[in-house]
C-alpha cells in the first residue's frame, strides 16, 4: 500500500487512518495507523472490527502486520518480532460522514433521516447478533458514501466489545447514554 501524500482522514484515539493506494490494485483506501502503544486493545480493535462484513459496516479490506526489528511484513519476517504497534489496518476510504451532511444542510429531512437510521440499525443488528457492541455511535463514526451520499457505514470500532454488562464509563461525552453517566450497570449491547 502507497501512502503518498500522507492526507489525514480522521482522528481516532488509537489509529489515524491516511488515504493510501492499494499498489496492485489502484483502489483508493484508507491505512489506519497505530497512534498509541496499546497493543491489547488495538488487537480487540482489529480483531472485531475485521470480523464483521456487512454492507452498512466500514469494510476492512487488510491487516498488515510489520515486524519491530526489520520493518518487514509479517509473511517475509525471519525474526517474528511483531506486534500490534507495527499493523496497519486497510480499509475502504469514506471521505465524508453523517456529521459533515448536517452540518453542510442544516439538519435532515424525516425522510433522509430515516434512510440513515434504518441503515445505522441494520449495522448495529449485525454486531449485536454477533454479540459485539459499539459503544461509541456517533455521527461522525457513520461514514456515508455513494450516490449523492445516501449509503451509510459504521466505522471507527477503537471501543468496540463483546457484548457483555458492564459498569464502564466510555464513549465521547456529549453522546454518552445517561445510564453510563450515572455510573449504573448496563448491557453494553
Amino acid at each position: 500500500y502507497d501512502v503518498p501524500e500522507a492526507e489525514v482522514l480522521g482522528y481516532g484515539g488509537r489509529t489515524m487512518p491516511f488515504e493510501g493506494i492499494d499498489a496492485l490494485t489502484g483502489e483508493v483506501v484508507a491505512c489506519c495507523l497505530p497512534r498509541l502503544d496499546i497493543n491489547q486493545n488495538l488487537r480487540e480493535e482489529v480483531t472485531l472490527h475485521a470480523s464483521l462484513m456487512h454492507e452498512t459496516i466500514a469494510e476492512v479490506k487488510d491487516v498488515v502486520k510489520y515486524c519491530e526489528q526489520c520493518m518487514a511484513q509479517d509473511r517475509r519476517c525471519q525474526c517474528y518480532s511483531w506486534s500490534y504497534r507495527g499493523t496497519t489496518m486497510v480499509t475502504e476510504a469514506i471521505f465524508k460522514d453523517l456529521f459533515d451532511i448536517v452540518i453542510d444542510n442544516g439538519g435532515l429531512s424525516e425522510s433522509d433521516a430515516r434512510v440513515y437510521f434504518r441503515q445505522l440499525l441494520m449495522g448495529l443488528a449485525c454486531m449485536h447478533a454477533r454479540g459485539i457492541a459499539h459503544r461509541d455511535i456517533k455521527l461522525e463514526n457513520c461514514r456515508v458514501t455513494g450516490v449523492d451520499n445516501r449509503r451509510l457505514k459504521i466505522s471507527s470500532f477503537e471501543l468496540a466489545t463483546y457484548q457483555r454488562i458492564s459498569d464502564d464509563t466510555i464513549g465521547t461525552g456529549k453522546y454518552v447514554a445517561p445510564e453510563v453517566l450515572q455510573e449504573h450497570h448496563y448491557d453494553a449491547c
